[in-house]
């Protein structure tokens, strides 16, 4: 139940990406206004539920949950920061360095232990990270022009902060139900989201209906990824075994990406095959990785 539930999680979870992806290469060059609409969007639909659950946040639970909202708000920043300025293909399947990043800050700050199995699975999805970086790779459509090694950079710190939200999640989730944390954090997310798209610097975007459509489509897909995630955490103990399956979101983002361009009339990437190829090598230590786990 633990890999279903992350790995239906990873599948919404790179459907979120895409989506962020597709505003920016297409719609809205403006990583905040993006990552800001969805997370109303996505607001907006968390307090619909609790309308109908009418669950609140334990006392005891306040400030594990302020940290994790925290880092999650600026995971999510700095995620959309990395997808403007470089390929989805590359820059999801970078949060992958969550997995070594929170096997690290779980065994300092919550003195996990694990198998070997699952040490190998650790190292093999880690180097899996580095196929991704390599080549010269081109600029990214639709992006300020920047080096990828801007992408790669904000990639990084964006898996950081991850990590570190991932361990308050696991507090937070030990102390309620994994359901009430994720809607409480959507709608927080939503209201943070309402109030930074108020400031001047926003009203110069024009929103149409196909962007409401995009908003509400990622947003559904980031609630529905994270509560699965979260109740994946809850049912595995720790935060590890679920960060190895979620990250299968790169593959899913490569291969959506690679049919996106097959027919789209504008590339929302263009790079070379040897690009591609090294990806794909990537992937293929991230399949072995995977088999490790589900052997431990």
């Amino acid at each position: 139940m633990i890999l279903l539930l992350s790995f239906l999680s990873a599948i919404l979870m790179a459907g979120f990406s895409m989506g962020i992806k597709v505003m920016l290469r297409y719609r809205l060059c403006d990583a905040g206004y993006v990552i800001f609409g969805i997370n109303i969007a996505s607001g907006m639909l968390a307090g619909v539920v609790l309308l109908f659950v009418q669950e609140f946040i334990p006392p005891d639970a306040w400030i594990s949950f302020g940290f994790m909202t925290g880092f999650v708000f600026v995971g999510h920043w700095l995620f959309s920061r990395a997808l403007q300025e470089g390929d989805a293909s590359m820059v999801t399947p970078l949060l992958g360095l969550k997995i070594p990043l929170v096997a690290v800050l779980a065994g300092i700050w919550l003195k996990e232990a694990f198998s070997g199995g699952i040490y190998a699975a650790i190292v093999l999805s880690s180097l899996a990270i580095v196929f991704f970086g390599l080549g010269r790779q081109q600029k990214a459509q639709g992006g300020h022009g920047s080096h990828p090694v801007l992408a790669i950079g904000l990639a990084v710190l964006a898996a950081l902060s991850y990590s570190v939200s991932d361990l308050f999640t696991r507090k937070t989730v030990e102390l309620m139900s994994p359901v009430t944390g994720l809607l409480w954090l959507q709608m927080c997310m939503g209201i943070i989201g309402m109030m930074v798209l108020a400031l001047p610097r926003y009203r110069q975007y024009q929103i149409r209906g196909v962007d409401y459509l995009l908003f509400g489509t990622a947003g559904a897909m980031l609630l529905g990824g994270i509560g699965l995630y979260m109740a994946a955490i809850r049912l595995a103990g720790n935060v590890t075994i679920p960060n190895i399956v979620l990250s299968w979101r790169g593959l899913f983002v490569f291969v959506m990406g690679l049919i996106w361009n097959a027919f789209a009339s504008i590339p929302m990437e263009r790079q070379s095959w040897k690009i591609y190829l090294l990806r794909l090598a990537g992937t293929g230590l991230l399949l072995a990785g995977l088999i490790f786990l589900y052997i431990s």
